[in-house]
């Protein structure tokens, strides 16, 4: 008796190390969006030749697109977990259009311009939140393409490789400032 009460034991150790072990991993990452702003805009040199930007309302003036948003992210797994090549993904019918992430909080200002560095990668704790502001910028084509109506995702690879997606607006609120 006293071997099969060990057996059980173990047995029972075994299991429950298993099962705290697959636990853990089964959390996901959550994402949700503060913040959201999209410019269309018209950039032109001045007499000076410096660069002289103002907002338009007619798609058809606008030569530059500009987004901005600040994400909240979730890991509510038991383990950290890590996204990388993160894009910021438009959208809609028959159209994908994805826009490398930068991070507004790595501005820097060097000889007269503004330089953002894209965001490379994001370490997510367990149980923790992690924010982040992020930017980009359109060209005129893209920026007439989403006006028109674009679901925006943000999309990258997880720590095992795969396809991480997560819808950050709803269908259409693009359209008309």
């Amino acid at each position: 008796m006293a071997l099969k009460e060990i057996f059980l034991v173990l047995a029972g150790g075994v299991c429950g190390a298993f099962g705290i072990f697959i636990v853990e991993r089964l959390g996901k990452i959550h994402c949700a969006v503060e913040n959201w702003q999209i410019k269309y805009l018209r950039e032109s040199q001045n007499s000076m030749g410096g660069l002289q930007r103002k907002e338009v309302k007619d798609i058809i003036e606008c030569n530059v697109c500009e987004y901005s948003m600040e994400l909240d992210l979730f890991n509510s797994a038991g383990i950290p977990k890590a996204l990388r090549d993160i894009y910021i993904e438009f959208k809609g019918k028959g159209f994908s259009i994805s826009n490398k992430a930068s991070d507004s909080n790595s501005r820097t200002y060097k000889h007269g311009s503004t330089q953002i560095q894209p965001l490379k990668y994001i370490n997510l704790e367990p149980k923790k939140m992690v924010h982040l502001t992020l930017e980009g910028r359109l060209r005129s084509e893209e920026a007439k393409v989403i006006y028109q109506g674009a679901s925006v995702f943000l999309k990258a690879l997880d720590h095992k490789g795969k396809t991480f997606k997560s819808k950050l607006t709803k269908t259409n609120v693009l359209c008309s400032t």
